[in-house]
């Protein structure tokens, strides 16, 4: 869609108006102008004829989608950097401006991508299509929020009676070691909650860090570290145990061979929405292509808006008609959904 860029309105600047270009109004409009070009911003393939490509000129991303059905063929334009979008809202390619996090490819053609924006501060998470048509060669944004990386796993704790076994054979049946891992099984909440506190501030660079460029993960956990954390661990027995350095230094060593802790965390990343100001969205929908009124009316008395109150309640604030609420709902929804 036709960008309309206003230098005194920070919002109009990344705004996407409605307009449909010709695709004679550009330079460019199949794969093969793009193969090679450094202005190539996306190129996706169907069946023979069957594409979505787009490029940049100026300012602008430009999108060419040419199908097989009606309405099909067509050329739009879109800002080439985004601040704001809002969740739920449907694109044909990534701006310029995002940083990308991590890829995250599921066990279908479905993949997504974490982005950060850096002038909003937000982490989004892109859902991603593959084998599909070009129509629907859209990706989604489906959560805008912070990215965090977690520790998802547990502990073992089913496998003490083998530790204490094993530290009665190696220590004596009396010895400090058994204790500590009885006392250990005892403490079993407050022992994850450490081990949650060693390893969580610390699991998103050290994942971004293991995976290395690229960043691509298969499935949404991870525990395939190049060296453990046994130093986690240790902060873990020191904060819950008593006893010598030695006494400790056993105790782990018995724990990770019996499997009842891994040094390799399982970590999970994810987007946490907390709830994004109504400032924050107003402006994600404007960018998006609504005009003001649109985006209010949306926010506050779309069916599932958490504003309780209805469209003709609004209205009567408002001072408008019920069906001119509706209609500005209706026509943010298909501007979300491009």
């Amino acid at each position: 869609m036709a960008k309309n860029t206003s230098e005194s309105d920070e919002t109009d600047k990344y705004r996407a108006d409605d307009c449909t270009e010709p695709a004679d109004q550009f330079e460019k409009g199949t794969p093969g102008d793009l193969n090679g070009t450094e202005d190539a911003v996306r190129i996706y393939r169907a069946a023979p004829g069957e594409f979505v490509c787009a490029w940049r000129e100026d300012d602008q991303h430009v999108v060419r989608l040419m199908g097989t059905e009606p309405g099909q063929d067509w050329t739009r334009a879109y800002p080439a950097q985004r601040t704001h979008v809002f969740p739920g809202e449907k694109m044909w390619t990534i701006p310029d401006n995002w940083e990308h996090q991590l890829t995250i490819r599921g066990a279908d053609s479905r993949a997504w991508d974490l982005y950060h924006i850096p002038k909003s501060g937000v982490d989004v998470k892109i859902l991603k299509t593959d084998n599909v048509h070009p129509a629907d060669a859209w990706v989604q944004v489906k959560t805008v929020g912070e990215l965090k990386v977690e520790w998802v796993g547990s502990w073992h704790w089913e496998n003490t009676k083998a530790a204490v076994e094993t530290a009665r054979e190696i220590h004596g049946a009396h010895s400090p070691v058994v204790d500590s891992i009885e006392q250990l099984k005892k403490l079993s909440y407050r022992v994850e909650q450490e081990y949650d506190a060693a390893v969580t501030p610390h699991a998103k660079e050290g994942l971004f860090d293991c995976l290395g460029p690229g960043r691509m993960m298969d499935g949404w956990t991870f525990d395939n570290w190049r060296v453990g954390w046994t130093e986690s661990l240790e902060e873990v027995l020191l904060e819950v145990l008593d006893g010598t350095r030695e006494t400790r230094k056993a105790v782990q060593e018995i724990l990770i061979k019996e499997d009842v802790v891994s040094v390799y965390p399982e970590v999970r990343p994810s987007i946490i929405s907390e709830g994004l100001p109504d400032d924050y969205r107003i402006r994600s929908l404007i960018q998006a292509g609504c005009s003001p009124s649109e985006a209010v009316d949306y926010l506050i008395a779309r069916s599932d808006s958490p504003h309780d109150v209805t469209q003709a309640e609004w209205a009567d604030e408002r001072r408008v008609s019920q069906p001119t609420v509706s209609d500005n709902i209706r026509a943010a929804e298909a501007t979300l959904e491009k």
